[in-house]
């Protein structure tokens, strides 16, 4: 296998296959969702009331828009660190290899090294307990700082 099919194999199987079951996921996810809201909508005339939710299921369609939100965060991400590197790498070998410049090459493979590192971030500042032990941390980190600098202030005094 040549150089050029072995790139292209790469990135039909790691990037546009992934792509490609995403969208596939995502769009049956959405129709599904939009199917079981026009269903509790039809109940909800049939039985001439204004709508099924109680006060929990609002507060869980909350939480679906959440890890709705959360989800489309992580998907963008990847999509942002990985198209560079793909493009890039199509460039490369099909392209004109005098516009790609070592800075160019560079920068997509950072970014796409970094992909790794968006989905725990996303999932854990995006939970509310989290968030709260976070700012907890650091309000006792710069308590903790300033506490080290005044003790040094008064040591050295």
């Amino acid at each position: 296998m040549n150089n050029k099919t072995h790139i292209l194999a790469a990135c039909i199987a790691n990037y546009i296959v992934p792509v490609m079951i995403i969208a596939g996921c995502y769009y049956s996810i959405v129709q599904a969702v939009f199917k079981h809201e026009e269903e509790l909508r039809a109940q909800a005339k049939k039985m001439n009331v204004a709508s099924l939710r109680s006060n929990n299921d609002q507060q869980q369609v909350s939480a679906e828009i959440r890890i709705a939100k959360v989800s489309i965060m992580n998907v963008s991400l990847w999509l942002t660190a990985w198209t560079p590197f793909a493009v890039i790498c199509m460039m490369g070998t099909w392209g004109d290899v005098s516009k790609i410049t070592p800075w160019i090459s560079a920068l997509p493979v950072l970014l796409a090294k970094t992909s790794c590192v968006y989905n725990p971030l996303i999932y854990a500042l995006s939970h509310p307990k989290y968030r709260e032990v976070f700012i907890n941390l650091n309000s006792l980190s710069t308590f903790h700082v300033t506490l080290i600098d005044t003790f040094h202030y008064e040591c050295s005094a």
